[in-house]
């Protein structure tokens, strides 16, 4: 009897372990959601922010799970921390910005980046204020605006700051950054950032050149007016093919578009073969016979007052 009663005690004491276990995490939710609803109570948040506040634990935790990555490895050897750092951070690091730097200035960039979040709806940064970092989206859409005008759409793989970060001035930003879903993003501050450059000056004349084309949008302030005279100038900076916004690539086999001399009095009409008869008529100008239209031929045809048709 008595084994049977230290083998009971044995196999229940283990079960109830085992359930502990299993409800801690969510035990530890509770605990610092009944904590953030007595600071919401306490200092009497509006309920618009109240809500904001909210929304924004409740998608965190389900992001990270409640844990804290830094104050997890705060006491490890920097070695360890800048490998598991070097994993963590692996798609930023492989940007084309950073494929000249040694890998000793990548583990030193890798423990200056870090994690945020931002909800449908909330500002990423706004115009005017002081830039803080360079960002990376790494999931989610966002918008760039300036005087309520969508500048660009931004998404997954992008990066937006500044290309001036070897300046002791404060960087004021250009437009606002909205986000229009749930976004992650990972950033590095330009203090950190300046901390290494110096560490490793020859990787920073590379980057400070690359960046300038590797930025999907530069929120430095007066970067447009700079873009405008050089435009002016016949000078036009482009980004790469792949961070342009607003513009639709260019189609394999695609017809050009005939040049037409002013001089010949061409009338704009320009259509398919399987179109030009559909195409209605224009009246005639003074004295002019109207218009010809044909759908003979394999091609575009343009037409021009006196009759005469031309193939594009």
């Amino acid at each position: 009897m008595l084994i049977g009663a230290l083998m009971h005690a044995v196999v229940f004491g283990n079960v109830t372990a085992i359930i502990q276990r299993m409800y801690s995490r969510r035990s530890l939710y509770h605990t610092r959601t009944k904590d953030l609803k007595d600071f919401i109570r306490v200092h009497r948040l509006p309920k618009a922010l109240e809500q904001r506040v909210m929304e924004c634990f409740q998608t965190t935790w389900s992001v990270n799970n409640g844990i804290d990555v830094s104050e997890l490895l705060k006491d490890f050897p920097d070695e360890l921390r800048a490998d598991i750092a070097m994993h963590l951070n692996e798609e930023l690091l492989q940007l084309p910005l950073f494929e000249s730097a040694s890998r000793g200035c990548l583990r030193s960039l890798s423990l200056i980046i870090r994690n945020s979040f931002c909800a449908p709806g909330e500002f990423l940064i706004r115009q005017g204020d002081a830039l803080q970092a360079i960002y990376f989206v790494c999931s989610g859409s966002m918008e760039v605006l300036k005087d309520n005008t969508v500048l660009a759409i931004l998404g997954r793989g992008d990066l937006i700051g500044s290309d001036c970060l070897t300046q002791q001035d404060v960087i004021k930003t250009n437009a606002c950054v909205k986000a229009l879903t749930y976004c992650d993003l990972q950033y590095i501050s330009l203090k950190g950032l300046q901390e290494v450059l110096r560490l490793y000056p020859d990787y920073a004349q590379k980057f400070l050149t690359e960046i300038q084309h590797d930025l999907t949008y530069n929120l430095r302030e007066g970067h447009d007016a700079e873009m405008d005279s050089e435009t002016n100038g016949g000078v036009v900076k482009k980004l790469p093919p792949s961070r342009r916004r607003g513009r639709a690539p260019a189609r394999r086999g695609a017809l050009p578009l005939p040049q037409i001399p002013r001089s010949t009095g061409w009338v704009g009409v320009c259509a398919p073969p399987a179109l030009a008869s559909a195409l209605p008529a224009v009246p005639p100008r003074g004295g002019e016979a109207p218009p010809s239209r044909s759908a003979e031929g394999g091609g575009w045809r343009l037409f021009n007052w006196v009759g005469e048709g031309a193939e594009a």
